[in-house]
Order: structure tokens, then sequence, then C-alpha cells
């Protein structure tokens, strides 16, 4: 049966998606296409260039000296490893060539449509499709640098059997709106959020505040207090070094302090939850994450309170900038004002998880229900509903083997040296930098000629041993 089956997004979740629809001979009739809205694949992983100017929004929020916060065996596709040799924690680039190749091996570059980006989405119950309408930008080039936005795009619309959200969340910067920030800001400070951070050197000489105990925020505060006056670090409780039994903890000579939530901001002043203030900060840098955003969507299919102040009357999914719901497995609308599945699915909604192999189970699923091999359950038959799409830790590799198996995926399972690694991915990535910061030939001391799984795990480990017996000796 032709089927016509839109996925939004080229990013690791798209490709994804695409490469196991690909890969069944009972979807070679069926047509495939990838909307993207940039010019390349790689979602967050291909670079913004160049950086917007505020309130504008970069396309990426990478920054330069960004490098994966997962070794890259853990992180990887099961069906697609790094190349031998890869540094265990690879830099942005490195990244993107990967999901370059990606898309090379498997053949995915003739279905993905590049500046397509998709403006409108909605059901028509008339011939039962997604009606899709796409705003199509060509690069720009020269002879166009005088063209006006209206000019170099064009409009169209298709229809679509299905629509798999692979656009990913981390494009709408969540800035907390703290009391009093509007007129702290005003005496020549400056807020702004970490995707707008590119390099340091913006920050020399600077007091600086960095918001956010996240990857993001870390790596920050590490980066800008090699050029800074100062920098403060303000975490939640939860990683406080007064209140957590695993704080995160700054090498002394960084310099960096560590500050607890902010309460309020005042004209001259930030004013933190232990009562302490801050009278010198210059520039606050919020790594505070990101909001669940799908503004294609008509709020009669997906209703963002943010976007729409009042609720229509039929809304079917609720997107509150943390979560959307009701979903079945994170991923399949359980309302019965929706079409009947699978016509809309979503993909990589999951946090604080490994990304890659979780996208790649989600894709063997969805192609499964799209193909008829499984079925969802009756909607009255569903009980666990998520309100939330954190998944730390354990949770990340129960949900994957559970909908592995739910899913009819035969022979799919997260392996143990993969909860074994990321069990010990901070040691393992702590002992890395010391380990680049010897240089480029210790690098390849621990990573030349490395390939296969089993080498892989062997230097994993004994990284690990080192780290483990440098650290707790204080070294």
């Amino acid at each position: 049966m032709q089927r016509d089956i839109l996925i939004v997004g080229a990013g690791p979740s798209g490709l994804a998606a695409l490469k196991a629809l690909k890969q069944h001979n009972e979807t070679r009739k069926w047509t495939l296409v990838v909307a993207e809205q940039r010019h390349g694949v790689g979602g967050v992983w291909l670079p913004s260039a160049p950086t917007p100017i505020p309130p504008d929004l970069p396309s990426s929020p990478i920054y330069d000296s960004l490098t994966t916060n997962l070794p890259h065996p853990v992180m990887a596709f099961y069906s697609h490893p790094f190349p031998p040799a890869t540094p265990l924690f690879p830099g942005h680039p490195v990244v993107l060539k990967y999901l370059q190749s990606f898309a090379e091996r498997f053949d995915l570059w003739s279905h993905i449509r590049f500046g397509h980006k998709v403006v409108g989405a909605e059901w028509d119950p008339r011939v039962s499709k997604w009606r899709t309408r796409f705003c199509t930008r060509e690069r720009k080039t020269p002879e166009m640098a005088n063209a006006s936005e209206h000019e170099r795009a064009a409009h169209s619309e298709e229809m679509y059997d299905a629509i798999l959200v692979c656009s990913g969340h981390y494009h709408y910067p969540k800035t907390p709106d703290w009391p009093g920030v509007t007129e702290w800001a005003l005496h020549g400070r400056t807020l702004m959020h970490a995707c707008y951070y590119r390099r340091p050197q913006t920050f020399r000489h600077k007091v600086v505040l960095v918001v956010g105990a996240g990857p993001s925020g870390r790596d920050l505060s590490n980066e800008v207090a090699t050029v800074s006056q100062r920098m403060y670090h303000s975490v939640p409780w939860a990683w406080h070094p007064a209140r957590s039994a695993t704080p995160i903890v700054h090498t002394p000579s960084s310099g960096i302090v560590i500050k607890p939530p902010i309460r309020r901001f005042h004209s001259n002043a930030i004013e933190f939850e232990d009562g302490t203030q801050l009278t010198d900060v210059d520039i606050v840098i919020a790594a505070t994450g990101y909001f669940y955003r799908y503004p294609f969507f008509p709020s009669n299919i997906l209703y963002d309170p943010s976007q729409s102040p009042e609720a229509p009357s039929s809304a079917s999914l609720l997107c509150d900038g943390s979560h959307v719901e009701p979903l079945y497995q994170h991923m399949f609308p359980i309302t019965p004002t929706l079409p009947a599945a699978p016509n809309l699915i979503f993909f990589g909604l999951p946090s604080k998880v490994v990304p890659f192999p979780l996208f790649e189970i989600q894709a063997l699923v969805a192609t499964n229900l799209l193909l008829g091999k499984t079925q969802l359950p009756a909607f009255d038959a569903i009980q666990d509903i998520p309100h939330s799409h954190d998944l730390p830790n354990q949770k990340q590799f129960a949900y994957c083997n559970s909908l592995a198996e739910w899913g009819g995926v035969r022979d799919w399972q997260v392996k143990d040296w993969v909860v074994e690694m990321y069990a010990k991915k901070d040691i393992l990535r702590k002992i890395w930098q010391d380990v680049e910061r010897r240089g480029e030939e210790h690098v390849q001391e621990w990573v030349g000629g490395v390939e296969g799984e089993d080498e892989w795990i062997n230097v994993m480990r004994r990284l690990i041993a080192l780290g483990e017996e440098r650290f707790n000796k204080g070294g």
C-alpha cells in the first residue's frame, strides 16, 4: 500500500527515523520526505553562523569548544559506530561529520529537502491526510544579497498520511522570569541565554554569573573563568555543596565561586536564596534549558498556552513548554480527538538520556507501527501516561528496553556495558580532559588504532580505573 510520510527535521532523530523506514522492502513504494529548514543535516550539531542578535534565535546553540558529554561508544547509534581512533569525547565538528556519514552510508540524502520549513500542519478528515504547508528558502547567494526575505521564499502545500515530528527541543530558550531582572539590566548590565554563547573572549575582564547545573552551565563556567575578572556559578540546591552529597565541584585554581539559586534581582544587586547578595556582576548567562514548542500545529491539534492565551474547545494535545501529553511511550498521541494512530508520532522528547540509541529504538518501533506489525493498545487500556519526559539514569534504559519489547523489535536491548559506562561518565570525562591537556600525542596513546566494541570497552575501563585512582588521591 502506498503511503506518504513526512519527517520534520534532519537532525539525529530524523535521520534515524528515515533509516529505519528505508530498510524495509514494504516501504519501497512509499514516499518518504524529510523537511529540513536549514541547509544541512545534523540538527543541533550543525553550527549556526553567524550568531544572530537577540531577539532573533540561533539555529543551533553550539559553541566553539563544545564536546560531547558522553563517550562516543555509548552515544553512537548501535548500527553506526564512530570511526576508529575518534577521541573519546569528540568535538561537535566530529559529531556533525559522523551524522553526515550516517546519511551517506544509509543512502538518505535523496529524501531530504533542505531549506524547507514546515509552517502549518492540519488534519483534513475529508481525505484522512495532513494538509502540510511549507516555506522554502533558497541558500543566499551574492546575486540574492539585496533580495527581500519574501522574494527568497516560496510557499507550497502537500498532503501526507503521517507526520513524524523530529524537530528537537533545543531551539526556544527558557530564561527564568526572576523578579526585578528588567530593572537590574537597565543599569548597563546584560542578561543573556546560553544559546547565544560561542566563545569566552567576549567576557574578558567582566564579572560573570552563570546560572544552571547542566553540561552547558558547567562548561561555560569553566571556560569563561579563564578570561573573566570574577566568575560565579549559581546552581540548584540539589547540586550545592551546602546541601548536596554529590555537589558540583570546581577546581580551586579556577577561582569559581558557587552560589545558590537566585531569589530576585534588585536595581544594583542580585539576591540569592541564602540571603547573600552580589553587587559586582556585569553579565548573567542563563544556562537554564529550552522550551518544547511545535508552532506549525494549530491549537486544536496541539495547544501551547504560551502561544495561545485562550484554550480551544477541543485541543487534542497539551504542550506546556516542558512536555507534551497525553502520549503513550513518550511518542504516540492517545486521544480520540486526533486521527487514528499512527498518523502522528513524536521523536526525541525524553531528556537526560543517551540520545542516539534512544532515537534508534524509537524509529524501529514507529516503523513497525506504520507497517502494521504492532498495534497501539486501546485508549481505555492505557494506564501509564507520562507527565514528564525526564528519564535520568536507569529510567532511560528501562524505557528503551520496554519500548523494544512492546514494539516487536527483536534482538534489541540496551547493552550491559553501556549502562556501566554511563554510570561512570563524569569520571570518564574528567580523566579524558586531563588526557587532552597533556597533548595530542597522549590522546593517541589511548585511542590510536582503537576500533571495535571490545577495544573501546577496554579503553574506557582502563581510563575509569586511572581516574578513580588519581582523583581519589586528590591528584
